[in-house]
């Protein structure tokens, strides 16, 4: 191959390699919220309550606490849910987790 080429091709790759940075660095500006969770804030009941395996259960979401003997059953508690975007508003229960939980009353 003669020279010429040779520095033709390296241009195109060089510039191929800016557009698909480019590219990349424009899907994470507006489209990177489109796939990352939302926070679902609700106040609610404790439904369950497992003390062997210290896990607690609200909305039919389950978290894992440190201290099960602070929780009662039918207590009031704010609830702070990561729920996955997708297309359909149905709650999934095992797709859905616990960010954070407090004691209201």
């Amino acid at each position: 191959m003669n020279n010429h080429l040779k520095q033709e091709l390296l241009f195109m790759s060089i510039y191929l390699l800016i557009v698909i940075v480019a590219v990349f660095l424009a899907w994470l500006l507006f489209f990177k919220d489109a796939y990352s969770p939302r926070t679902v804030v609700r106040e609610s009941e404790i439904e369950k309550i497992d003390k062997k395996e210290a896990m607690i259960t609200v909305e039919c979401v389950q978290k894992k606490v440190d201290d099960i003997s602070v929780y009662k059953l039918g207590q009031k508690v704010k609830v702070w849910f990561s729920v996955p975007k997708n297309n359909n508003d149905v709650w999934e229960c095992n797709k859905i987790k616990i960010k954070d939980l407090e004691i209201i009353e």
